[in-house]
Formats: C-alpha cells, structure tokens, sequence
C-alpha cells in the first residue's frame, strides 16, 4: 500500500529538485514530470507526493507531486542585502537551523562540568539561549509557524519589552544579530579542563547536512548550477553547455631557475577550474604505511581535507561590508590541456575538461566532476574530477568567497604554478609554508615532511632533508652539514621502519600515521612520538651511521643478510622485538590462560597504551646491546632472533601488564608514572634474572632489581668521601649516593642548618639503563657558615620513583 507524503519544495533547478520531508528529516529527489498536468510548483510550496515503488526511504523518488493549497506564503524569502551578517533563507532553513543551535548547544550543556572552571555561568548562558530556542521552536503563539522570517531576520531589540502574545515580539523584542553572537560566541569558548573538544557553531552550518544548491557561477547561459551534496566538502558544477574561454594576464616570475607567474582573477573562474588534491577523509594504516613507502602512491592526496566551518567563516567573513581577502591563493596546473600559457596571458578552456553526461540524473549536461557508483574500501566516497587547476594553498579562501552567491565577482590575487614546476616541487612548497609556519596537525605535518623531503631549520627531529642522494662525506657540498644528514637519516629511517613494522606483525594496524586513520583503542603509538623517540636508534645508538655496511650492524650476517638493504635487516630486528614481547606476556603458565598482551580492542595491557609503549621504543638499545653480547658468547651469527630476544626479556614473564595494581602503581598521566616503570624495567633486563611472580609483585621486596615492582624504595646509602668534614675555602665537602635499584634516574640533595633552613638544593642526574651509579654532591663554602651560631648542617639526598614515599637518607656534619 502506497502511503502519500507531505512536505516543502526545498530546492528546485529547472526541470528536477528536493522536496524537505519533516516526518522522516530528510529529503526526496523529483523530476517535473511527476506534477500534475500544468502544476506550476515553486520552493516552500506545500505538496504531497508518494514514493516510488521499492526504493526504499531516504533518498527516494518522489512521484504524483501535487500542489497544496495554503493561506500562508512558504516560499524562499527574499534574500537579505550582504551587509546582514545572520539571516534565514526560508522556513524551512530556520526550522533546521534553530533545531540544529538547540541539539549542539544540548550537548555542550551536558559536557560544562567536566570542561569548564565557571561551568556554573556556562550553562546559565546556554540555557538563556536554549530558552530562545525553544520559545520559537514550541512556544506558544507567536512561533515559527505564525511569524514571518523576514521578521526574524530584520529583527531588531528596540527595548519595548513585549508580551509573547504580542504578534510584532520576534520583530522588535529580539535581535537575530545578538542570538547569534551570543551563540557562536558560548560555542567557540575554550574549554578550561579535560580533553579539548570542539562545541562551535557557525552560521549555516545546518545546510551541510543536505543538499546544498547554488545558483550563481561563470557564467550565464552557460552555467546551470552548482551543488555540495549532502556529506561532501566539494562543490560540483552543471552547465548546459561549455562555457567561452577565460583569460588572464601573468606577471612571470623567475626564481633559482624555476618560473612562476602572478595574477589576479574573480573568484567564480577560480573555483570553477580547480579542485583540491586533499586526503580522504578515512584512510586505513595499511594504506597510509604503502604511501609512505611508495612516494608515487596515490601522489594526487596529499592536502589537508576541507574544513567547513573555515569556509563558513570566510563565506560569513567577506559579505560583510569593509572586509577583503588580500592573502594570496596558490594554484598549481595539473592539466595543461585544458589551460595554456601563451605571452604571459593564460587561457582556461572549459570545453576541453568539462564532460558531457550521456544518462542519470545530469543527462545531456556538462559537469565537471562525477561521483563513482562504489565506495572505496574505507568507505569514502570517490570522485573523479576533471577540473584542471590544484589549489595548493588557499582552498578555504577560494571556497569561503564562492559559497557567497554576492560575492561571485570578487577578483582576488593568485600565484600559478605551471605544469612544468612538477607536482612534487609544488606540493613541497605548500607542505614548507604550513609546516615551517606550523599551521598543519603534527601527524599530517610529519607525513609531509617524509613524502618531499622537507628540512626543518631548528627541530632536529623534523629535519628530512633526502640523505639518499648524496654520502656523509660529500654532503657539505650541497651545503649541509654533517649532522644535517645524520639527523634525515634517523628520522627517515625510523619512519619508514614503523611503516613496515605497521603493515606485518605485532604492530600491524596498530600505528596512527595521519588523524585520518582514526586514532582509536587499538593504537598503541603515533607516528610522531615513535620518531621522537626511535630516531635515536638510528642516530647515536645500535642503528647509527658507522661505515654504511651489515658489519656494523649484524654479527656474521649470513649470505642472505649480507646481500639486504639496511632497512629490511632493521626492521627484520624491531620486529622480532614486539614479537618476543608478545610471547614472554603470552606464554601458556598464567593460571587463567589469559593473555597479557591483548589483541582485542579493549583491556589493553599497560604497555600496549601510548603513554607507556614509548618506554618499549627506549629501552630497545639496551635489549640489542645486551643480545649481541649473549649471541658473541654463544657465538651465533646473524640477526637477533625472536628467542634471542625472549632471553634478554625473559625477567618480564611474570609481571601482569593487565594488573590494576601496576596500573594504579605507574599512571598514565605525566612523566613520574613512566619514567619509574622505565628505571624498574631497565634494572630488571641489566639484572637479567627471571623471578617467580610472588617476588616480582611484592610489596615488602625494595630495591631489588626485577623484584618488588610496586614497592617503595629503600633508604639510600649516603656518605662523606672528602678528607675533610666541613666546608673550608676552596676545599669542598664530597658526598656521594649510589642510586637504589629501581629508582629514577635523578635525585635531589637538600642542605638544611639547626632551624630547618634550606641552604641549598640541588638535582643531579646519573646515566640512564645503566647499573646504579654515583650521583656525588660538592658542598662548597658560603659565607653563612662562618656564622659563629652555626653548629652542623643536615645533608639530604632523595631518590624516587612512583610512589610519595621516597628513599631518603640524612647525614650531619659539624663545625
């Protein structure tokens, strides 16, 4: 049984439109042919209508449209002058609107308390304006039903105090311009605690959850319409025919042997002919770790995705009056079929990349990009786009301006980038202005940076410069230094090594790469904080530059080692590592069976999280020096196996990473909780003893190298080793403190007189994943201790660890 339908005409292009559905919130396609015979229909007309059989809900066809019959006026009201900074379109567009400011500001509402300090005055605020919200959404008469939209927006706060009863109270005893500063500006707060979560609202932002259709663009009689489609960040554009040829005129520019033009153009030309070569909005590790491997993998992805809130800002931005856009947009052109330069003068043919459609919805019009009837495998959709410019930076600009239908002609200034620049070098110019101005997310940033080989001036962990095409010894004559080169060696290899080790093995899947891939319960480390902390290895420790030969890496590799590049033998190594780590938690003795590395996506072990597998990564050129020790004496050749591994670890086989205790013992939270694990875990490899599970977890057991994992420590030994036993001129009292097994690797020595007055405090550090050293402390003459009162001072050292309770011991020295 066929049901029959009610509902507005949203949106309506010459023959075909949509028609807002408000029982099922959602939108119908139609083609004019389903009205009645000479039905004239037009938008925010009301009308019924059925669905096509079998075609589902959402998304349907619409047929037997028929006009119904009102006494009120529902069309598309009369757009306001630019100047008006807030405004409504049509009924419909403030029904939308107001319920989308009421579900957001609900949610912040709801959230105040655990991310605002004045959370109390936060949601005063928002519920003075929800109680706006829900006046005109429910209220009684006057409400949206009875009042007319141009009212709401020339609304105007006159002071006159009117009773809701009063037909003109929307007009004269409300500002729509006040609602909504007041609106976007609780939104946009910061939050004060917690997480950062981002609540802002800006105008019209409601519309990117539906169709959105425009009408202006280059040029009429040529130019249909253009569209955002619902979920989409791109618009597409539809002509009834090609077009003529636009033109502008170059200033060239020539620069360190490359040639570049500047220009200026109105924006409707520009967005017409370009498109943005951005990330997808989701992308698989797998994927993102073949990227980083393969350069020229999918080399048409690489910019930051759309952000609608920034083009809703600029499109807000430049209609109101006074305000320009001077910053000048980069374009890149991907097809010089399409566009040809010629004596400084640029000519974009739209017959030659505009595409003719021959069936669907789009038959017998020209488009210049076409949605593919699948999804990729991460569920984007996919788009092939025919448009022949890139917009390498400015996309936001470019966007913002065209999405205001008054703003068409605005001509704003350019920098082309002909096809003979190279995609690389452009995409290495955009990838140097954001990252050297440190506008891009980290990950993104990084991931750049690798792809072209970007250097950075001060970082050394983001220096990336190609060390591939040149040696350590010839490099200073391409005008880098020596620590130049080593410094892009580490971080490339250490990149490029968590990108294999994300595609195979334990840490398969388990990389976030780029924000894209869904940061997630199953990461157990960025890409940024493994290269922060990897590119060591390959700097300074067991991976770093000697010779360039295996010999210096493995001990008698075999013919196949010897015959492999570097990286494979050390990925080969890292990776047998993790695999070790997860047979020594995962061995078949736990009375429960149960693992304590988990592959699930929740109850991760400690060490899985990405706070605490950082000391994984650190402690890794400890475990390698002391496995080519152990395969030397045993005179084994070759790469470190995953048993050879599982032999430096083996004191770990029976600490219960998934143990509340060692949870609650090393929290995630700051440097203390993981800087102590990593100081136990290190004493424990150096110890190099596996301990039954009753002495490794026992809180009695202190300082004792792989023992007493969640005790406090022991008191210090503490003692004088100078020949004298009180300050003199020029001769210093020496003291010294080994530090305890299980200790941090800093203490902290107080000087306190006969009043408890600190005289002197001072920190000093010992060598980390080392065996407990000396720290050593030089009490030097000052002039307070000839003060003839002053009997003995009090010497205090502290070493710590997780816990409150520190080992500390004190001594006295008298005069």
């Amino acid at each position: 049984m066929e049901i029959t339908l009610t509902g507005r005409i949203k949106s309506r292009v010459k023959d075909f439109g949509f028609i807002h559905c408000e029982k099922y919130n959602c939108d119908y396609f139609f083609h004019e042919s389903s009205f009645e015979v000479n039905s004239v229909i037009s938008i925010g007309d009301l009308v019924s209508f059925k669905l096509k059989a079998n075609s589902g809900r959402e998304g349907s066809h619409a047929i037997e449209v028929k006009k119904i019959l009102e006494k009120k006026n529902h069309a598309l009201v009369k757009k306001p002058i630019k100047k008006l900074k807030y405004f409504f379109e049509s009924e419909i567009d403030l029904l939308m609107g107001f319920k989308h400011i009421k579900e957001k500001l609900e949610i912040q509402k709801s959230k105040a308390n655990s991310n605002y300090e004045d959370s109390e005055d936060v949601i005063d605020k928002i519920d003075e304006l929800l109680d706006i919200v829900n006046d005109l959404l429910n209220g009684p008469f006057p409400n949206y039903e009875n009042v007319k939209v141009e009212d709401i927006n020339y609304s105007e706060n006159k002071g006159l105090n009117l009773k809701r009863s009063d037909i003109n109270y929307w007009r004269d005893s409300f500002s729509l311009h006040e609602f909504a500063s007041e609106v976007e500006g609780i939104s946009e707060r910061e939050i004060d605690k917690g997480r950062q979560k981002d609540f802002t609202i800006v105008w019209h932002e409601w519309k990117d959850k539906e169709r959105q259709i425009f009408h202006a663009g280059y040029v009429k009689g040529y130019f249909n319409y253009s569209f955002i489609e619902k979920g989409s960040k791109e618009q597409t554009s539809v002509y009834d025919t090609p077009p003529p040829p636009t033109n502008w005129i170059l200033n060239k520019i020539e620069q360190k042997g490359y040639v570049f033009y500047i220009t200026s153009a109105p924006v409707r030309e520009i967005a017409q002919s370009s498109s943005v070569p951005a990330l997808p909005p989701k992308l698989g590790v797998i994927e993102t770790a073949e990227r980083i491997l393969d350069k020229n993998r999918n080399n048409k992805e690489w910019q930051r995705e759309i952000d609608p809130q920034r083009i809703r800002k600029i499109q807000q931005f430049i209609g109101e009056s006074n305000n320009i856009i001077a910053n000048t947009p980069m374009l890149f052109i991907n097809d010089d079929s399409s566009v040809t330069i010629n004596n400084n003068e640029l000519v974009i043919d739209f017959s030659k990349f505009l595409k003719i459609q021959k069936s669907g919805e789009f038959n017998g019009k020209y488009i210049d990009r076409k949605l593919a009837p699948l999804k990729d495998e991460f569920g984007n959709e996919v788009y092939e786009d025919y448009r022949p410019f890139w917009i390498i930076d400015g996309q936001h600009r470019v966007r913002g301006v065209h999405l205001n239908e008054n703003e068409q002609n605005l001509v704003i200034p350019l920098i082309i980038f002909p096809n003979n620049f190279s995609m690389s070098q452009t995409a290495k110019v955009f990838a140097e202005i954001n990252t050297l101005q440190k506008k891009l997310n980290p990950l993104h940033e990084l991931f750049m940076q690798h792809r072209f080989s970007i250097d950075h001036p001060t970082n050394i962990k983001r220096k990336f410069k190609d060390y591939k095409i040149t040696s350590l010894e010839d490099c200073e004559s391409l005008g880098w230094t020596h620590e130049d080169w080593i410094h892009s060696r580490a971080n490339h290899l250490a990149y490029e090594v968590l990108a294999r080790l994300a595609k195979n093995g334990p840490l398969k899947n388990r990389v976030q790469f780029l924000p894209q891939n869904e940061d997630n319960y199953i990461i157990y480390v960025t890409a940024d904080q493994w290269v922060n902390y990897a590119r060591t290895l390959f700097e300074r420790k067991c991976y770093k530059f000697i010779h360039g030969d295996i010999l210096d890496y493995i001990y008698k590799p075999t013919d196949k080692e010897s015959k492999t590049d570097l990286i494979d033998i050390f990925y080969a190594e890292m990776n047998n590592y993790f695999k070790a780590w997860v047979e020594i938690c995962n061995h078949k003795e736990w009375s429960d069976k149960k693992d304590r590395w988990v592959d699930g996506v929740r109850g991760k072990a400690l060490i899985q999280r990405k706070t605490h597998f950082i000391i994984l990564i650190e402690l890794y050129g400890l475990v390698i020096d002391l496995a080519k020790t152990y395969k030397k004496s045993k005179d084994l050749g070759g790469i470190i196996s995953v048993n050879e591994f599982k032999e430096i670890l083996k004191p770990f086989k029976w600490v219960d990473w998934t143990d509340k205790d060692l949870e609650n013992t090393f929290p995630g939270s700051g440097e203390k909780g993981r800087r102590s694990l990593e100081a136990w875990m290190a004493d424990a490899i150096i110890n190099g003893i596996q301990y039954p599970a009753d002495l490794v977890k026992n809180q009695n057991i202190k300082s004792q190298a792989g023992k007493g994992i969640t005790s406090v420590l022991d008191v210090p030994n503490l003692e004088i080793i100078s020949t004298n036993k009180w300050p003199e001129k020029n001769k210093p009292v020496l003291f010294k403190s080994t530090r305890p097994w299980n200790a941090r690797y800093e203490c902290s020595w107080k000087v306190e007189d006969e009043n408890q007055d600190t005289k002197t405090e001072l920190k000093v550090s010992t060598s980390k994943h080392l065996a407990p050293m000396d720290a050593e402390f030089a009490l030097k003459h000052e002039n307070y201790m000839d003060d003839p009162n002053l009997k003995e001072l009090s010497i205090r050292v502290d070493w710590k660890n997780s816990h409150t309770h520190t080992g500390k011991k004190v001594i006295k020295i008298y005069k």
